[in-house]
């Protein structure tokens, strides 16, 4: 629930990184390159589609370099990101409103977004995106709600970037916050606005967000973290990166330069 402009994805773009490649030098700047998860008849690097179960040759999938300066259309989803690829992870927000906890679940998750790789030094990762999540359900204190956002997508939108030398994915306020929507709970209307930035946690071409990665840290002028009324807040979701060409996975890992 919670990108803008986002390539990974979420990740936008959301949704995306992997294992480190060693460094040549110690004293080498390291940053963050992208890269396809494309599937080979030898000399596999890794055994399953996500780029996340490493081996040594045969058939299997092998990272192919996406070119510095070449803009790539990511998609993301959260289908097929559960028990073994065969089912999707809801999307959560956590947050409160008057004191009483509010929790936003969403069934659907889709997001799209042009990113770029940086040849640096140190090379990194940026890019935007808008995510829609859908099939939104909400609680109030413990009480289900009529309606979220009277029943329409919630779009969230982020600049994406990748810290130097690490495995994270932060995604930043665009032109406004990441979301601003409506919940009807007990029949009255209360409006979520989502403030802050978020940081996803890339496994292979699979991205985690998590309370720990994503709740917001006070105060919220920091913007280090999410908030809602000036709360902290935090989103839970769990998303694969694609190729909106190819379907090719997305992967980001940390090299020298």
């Amino acid at each position: 629930m919670i990108g803008r402009k986002a390539v990974i994805g979420l990740s936008l773009l959301s949704m995306l990184v992997f294992c480190a490649f060693a460094a040549p030098s110690a004293f080498a700047a390291k940053g963050t390159t992208g890269f396809t998860c494309v599937k080979v008849a030898v000399a596999a690097q890794f055994s399953d589609a996500h780029c996340t179960t490493a081996k040594v040759g045969g058939e299997g999938y092998e990272h192919v370099e996406i070119p510095p300066g070449t803009e790539t259309i990511a998609t993301t989803s959260n289908k097929n990101t559960k028990n073994n690829t065969t089912e999707s992870t809801n999307a959560v927000l956590n947050a409160t409103i008057g004191g009483l906890k509010t929790v936003i679940t969403c069934k659907v998750g889709h997001g799209t977004g042009p990113g770029t790789n940086t040849a640096g030094a140190p090379m990194n990762v940026s890019g935007t995106g808008t995510s829609e999540f859908s099939e939104c359900t909400g609680t109030l204190g413990g009480k289900a709600c009529e309606s979220v956002n009277e029943g329409k997508a919630i779009v969230i939108k982020a600049l994406i970037s990748t810290p130097t030398e690490a495995m994270e994915v932060k995604l930043s306020e665009d032109e406004g916050p990441f979301a601003s929507f409506k919940i009807k709970c007990g029949g009255v209307n209360f409006e979520l606005v989502v403030k802050g930035s978020a940081t996803a946690i890339p496994e292979g071409t699979t991205t985690k967000y998590t309370e720990a990665s994503t709740k917001g840290v006070a105060p919220e002028s920091n913007k280090v973290g999410l908030f809602v009324g000036g709360q902290p807040a935090w989103f839970e979701a769990t998303t694969t990166t694609t190729m909106s060409t190819t379907e090719s996975g997305i992967a980001l890992t940390t090299t020298a330069s």
